[in-house]
């Protein structure tokens, strides 16, 4: 019986429940872990295969086995057989022999060698099974977002939580609770605490997994009397850490062509769900080295796969060593990463260039900075962290931009991202004006994005990559002064802007979505194209201009005063709820949307041309045509629209 199934979808706590359903029958059941037995699945080890299962095998068998998928890696023979292959030729042949003795087997529905290379495990066994052996299969299903909720609605919780807010805080990490163990560890924790911050929610939740699965770890072991590095259970998570920051170094290109960091914008604290399943390894020899570098008074081979790999979500298949959670992977990397920064901000006041050698820094994935930035703000050092940040940007060596012609390829991409990843931290942070000191920042941000961007991707890939763009969500912008800056890309979505001026600025798919505007904005000779401009609606005496400015396919919420002078308007919906007036001034207007229920808003258009009619179905307010106007088409200029609502009609031409 083969049972296939996504990760996370519960095929191990099936098996888990097989077997203790086979044992209340008094059945002669086993259950194991598919690496367990990946020493008796090569072509050459038929003998000890049979050896093996004959030992433990009387009569009427049931072998249960989990997670055959982690032995489809490259065999001994070569990578056009895995060792997966073997094993079921062997089972097989096994089963024919023994006709009392029945495999029960569970794994992920595919299976990935390399890179592009996509097997069915269900093919594979079909593929092996001798003619006249019975073979079936069924399919796990994984929780969907609905089932996790109707799940927490029917726990019985014991101190009167209430679910409705669980569910509301915490919808961010709903794909990561449809793992059985990650949402019990969920619920236990909201039982021991009652009061959970919805805005920590993933990363404390899974720090929570992370701890409870390794300290459960040891506890297993100690209780069948091994005591070697029981009491080192923070060691080994360091251990961890070193290892995942390893795995992620190695095989950073083959996961930047697997998942697109484009669709990465807002945010998404959790990987897209292919790469579940994918294997990212490092070779047992180099995992070995690592635990001898970190405990040094354990040699043995046999304690590196004993203690060191039997986690939940660690394994070692053959020469390959790999976390079977991509989540608890890049968590794990990151939170290597944080620890070399926090040491270096504990330790030195100020920032020298010198530290970009202490610094480690994998590319910019959103699970990465974002756990970082999580950290930094639970540490509550935030003065010393500002301090830092602040002593990095006004850094001489910093401020005069490093030579990227001069350097090894490899070592200026890994300096630009350390620098990138101090950048991000800076505009995460900063509460200080852009002005003055700091008013050079912004744009050297974007000079070391740009270069990092051109030692780090093919040409042609790197106007696809997000790097920094996404790390202004939820900033605070004071006093931002920028000129002749392409801000392409760039997600402002919920900052706060403290009064800002750009000139000669593009705004190519530029987000300011629910950001709110605190002053002035003013737009000079600036092209804004697929953009959306609604910032948060507010009855603030707030003003946003636009001079000289082309403005096509833009969706804006006009603030207490607006002003369009001398654009050329192609395509713009603006919403005027909260707006007072309205002016558009020598503007050529080929087509304009206007919303708003307020009766107390004023449009006003002076000396404008109109090169299409306007539809006012959804706007309330009032219109005023104060100089002469110029419409090209011969139909009515305004449509749905009362004329008395109008003033000034007769100055359109």
């Amino acid at each position: 019986l083969l049972i296939v199934g996504p990760y996370g979808s519960g095929k191990t706590v099936l098996l888990k429940m097989l077997y203790l359903e086979y044992k209340k029958r008094n059945k002669n059941v086993y259950i194991y872990d598919a690496s367990d037995l990946s020493g008796i699945s090569s072509y050459d080890k038929v003998i000890e295969f049979k050896g093996f299962f004959d030992s433990i095998c009387e009569g009427e068998t049931i072998i249960l086995i989990d997670a055959i998928d982690d032995l489809n890696i490259p065999s001994s023979q070569g990578a056009d057989i895995s060792v997966l292959e073997f094993f079921l030729n062997n089972m097989f042949k096994y089963m024919n022999e023994n006709p009392n003795v029945y495999f029960i087997i569970s794994s992920r529905k595919y299976a990935y060698i390399y890179e592009n290379e996509e097997d069915s495990v269900a093919d594979k066994v079909f593929c092996h099974t001798l003619q006249n052996t019975k073979m079936n299969m069924i399919e796990s299903e994984k929780f969907d977002s609905e089932a996790v909720k109707k799940w927490i609605d029917n726990y019985p919780f014991s101190n009167g939580i209430n679910t409705n807010k669980i569910k509301l805080e915490n919808k961010k990490i709903m794909t990561a609770l449809q793992n059985p163990l990650f949402l019990y560890i969920f619920i236990k924790q909201h039982e021991n605490i009652n009061e959970m911050n919805g805005d920590r929610g993933y990363y404390y939740y899974y720090e929570q997994f992370i701890n409870k699965t390794i300290k459960g770890k040891y506890f297993n072991e100690s209780a069948c009397g091994a005591h070697v590095i029981a009491k080192n259970v923070t060691k080994y998570r360091k251990l961890l850490c070193r290892i995942a920051y390893d795995i992620l170094k190695i095989n950073s290109n083959k996961i930047k062509s697997i998942v697109n960091p484009l669709e990465i914008q807002e945010e998404q604290p959790l990987l897209d769900n292919v790469l579940q399943d994918y294997r990212f390894f490092i070779s047992y020899n180099d995992f070995s080295e690592t635990t001898k570098n970190d405990f040094e008074d354990l040699k043995s081979d046999a304690i590196d796969k004993a203690n060191f790999l039997n986690c939940y979500f660690f394994k070692n298949i053959g020469e390959q060593v790999f976390f079977t959670d991509i989540n608890i992977l890049f968590m794990l990397a990151a939170e290597r990463i944080y620890d070399q920064l926090i040491l270096q901000v504990q330790k030195k006041k100020s920032f020298s260039l010198e530290n970009l050698n202490d610094l480690d820094v994998i590319d910019f994935y959103p699970q990465i900075v974002d756990y970082i930035i999580y950290k930094l703000k639970e540490v509550g050092k935030l003065k010393i962290i500002r301090e830092y940040l602040r002593s990095f940007v006004s850094n001489d060596n910093i401020r005069n931009r490093i030579n990227v012609l001069q350097g090894n390829k490899k070592e200026l991409k890994e300096t630009f991202a350390q620098i990138l990843m101090m950048y991000i931290l800076f505009f995460k942070f900063n509460q200080n004006s852009l002005l003055g000191e700091y008013r050079h920042v912004f744009k050297e941000m974007v000079y070391y994005s740009n270069a990092y961007k051109t030692f780090a991707y093919q040409k042609g890939l790197e106007d696809n990559i997000f790097t920094i763009e996404r790390y202004f969500i939820g900033n605070i912008l004071k006093d931002l002064c920028l000129n002749r800056v392409n801000l392409k890309n760039f997600n402002f979505k919920s900052s706060i802007i403290k009064n800002a001026e750009f000139k000669q600025c593009k705004f190519y798919d530029t987000i300011f979505f629910n950001a709110e505007i605190d002053g002035k904005i003013k737009y000079e000779l600036c092209e804004l194209k697929k953009s959306n401009m609604k910032f948060e609606k507010s009855n603030k005496e707030n003003q946003i201009s636009f001079y000289n400015c082309n403005i096509d396919d833009v969706k804006l919420n006009g603030q207490k005063e607006c002003k369009f002078v001398r654009c050329f308007i192609k395509n713009l919906n603006i919403n005027v709820d909260y707006t007072r007036n309205a002016v558009f001034r020598e503007c050529s207007i080929e087509k304009i949307i206007f919303e708003g229920k307020s009766l107390a808003t004023d449009i006003e258009f002076e000396a404008c041309i109109f090169k299409t009619p306007i539809d006012l179905l959804k706007y309330k307010g009032k219109i005023y045509i104060q100089t002469k106007c110029l419409k090209l088409s011969d139909e009515a200029l305004f449509k749905n629209f009362k004329n008395e609502r109008l003033n000034g009609s007769d100055k359109i031409v």
